[in-house]
């Protein structure tokens, strides 16, 4: 997308709802085999799968080596009142094969926001989605990952260790990670990253809407344009 809005856009990619069979890509491997940091090196998958987890360990447990705590003037686009556009992608594949996928337009409004807590509060506008009749609007509630109130590790929903890294390593600051402490707190003073849990439909039943709130979103927002991302 580009980034011409001045509230900032999103892409959402809303995985199968259900943390515990995702559809991983057809070269990951859960398991020992995969995390065995001992493992025979002579391919370039082992090699990828060896840094891999090497880096697991530094994202999720990373704990900042001084105060970065996030006051109001430092939320960048994370205001009440502001409003991100986009698009969201729905897969549901609950047998590892190839899934259909849809595409509709996207509208998030912050309402509330609280730095000290960590905590943020909004709706989320579906349009046009294929399998419902109208708008579809959900109320969420979200945690900002200020390593004071929430960390990188969710411990909850379904989400264990190896979930939250699968999701955490889709964003563009991860992708290349390179597990130095300069490094991650340069990730962190340019990108803002919560987790977005709808709760309730607004306006249509759960029937009519057509999609499901049973699981939530790892998000990640740029500082400097608000452009955001979610899976």
């Amino acid at each position: 997308m580009n980034n011409r809005n001045p509230y900032g856009d999103a892409i959402f990619h809303n995985s199968a709802p259900n943390r515990n069979s995702l559809r991983y890509p057809n070269d990951y491997q859960i398991g020992s085999s995969s995390r065995s940091r001992n493992q025979d090196n002579n391919s370039d998958k082992s090699n990828l799968e060896s840094l891999f987890w090497e880096a697991a360990e530094f994202i999720l447990n990373y704990a900042p080596t001084h105060d970065i705590s996030f006051k109001t003037h430092q939320l960048s686009f994370l205001q009440p009142g502001r409003t991100f556009t986009g698009s969201q992608n729905l897969i549901l594949d609950n047998n590892n094969n190839p899934a259909d996928k849809d595409k509709w337009e996207v509208k998030v409004a912050i309402h509330s926001i609280n730095p000290e807590q960590g905590t943020i509060v909004g709706l989320m506008e579906a349009l046009n989605v294929p399998s419902a009749a109208t708008t579809v609007i959900t109320y969420w509630e979200g945690e900002i990952i200020d390593f004071v109130n929430f960390t990188m590790r969710t411990k909850k929903w379904s989400a264990d260790s190896e979930v939250d890294l699968f999701h955490w390593k889709m964003f563009q600051p991860f992708k290349h990670f390179d597990p130095s402490e300069e490094n991650i707190q340069s990730i962190y003073e340019n990108y803002i990253f919560m987790r977005w849990k709808e709760k309730f439909f607004v306006n249509v039943s759960p029937t009519e809407s057509g999609l499901t709130i049973a699981g939530f979103y790892y998000i990640c927002i740029r500082r400097i344009d608000g452009h955001i991302e979610g899976n």
